[in-house]
């Protein structure tokens, strides 16, 4: 019997957000309160954790471009005689923007 593929994190968003809703239309159809609310708030979970791995990985480029600039002004320091001149640190600055 072949492995199925690893189950990633959306593929369980999705799921969730299915047997959800599905499970809120038979909770409506059969009258049952709890399990509609239950829905509900599952719902209104799968965007916050949506959001959270979108930011996440916003934070992770973030990280790395500061990591990038770090290691440039690092060789500056170590390479360059004149690095306390107003005229470079203005060049640095260009080229971080």
């Amino acid at each position: 019997m072949p492995l199925s593929p690893p189950i990633t994190a959306d593929r369980v968003l999705e799921y969730t957000t299915v047997a959800a809703n599905a499970l809120q239309d038979v909770a409506t159809a059969a009258r049952i309160p709890f399990i509609s609310r239950v829905c509900t708030v599952t719902l209104g979970i799968i965007p916050m954790i949506q959001n959270t791995r979108f930011q996440k990985d916003r934070c992770l480029r973030i990280m790395d471009d500061a990591h990038h600039l770090l290691c440039t002004l690092v060789a500056l320091c170590s390479e360059s005689e004149d690095i306390q001149s107003v005229a470079t640190f203005e060049q640095v600055a260009h080229y971080a923007t």
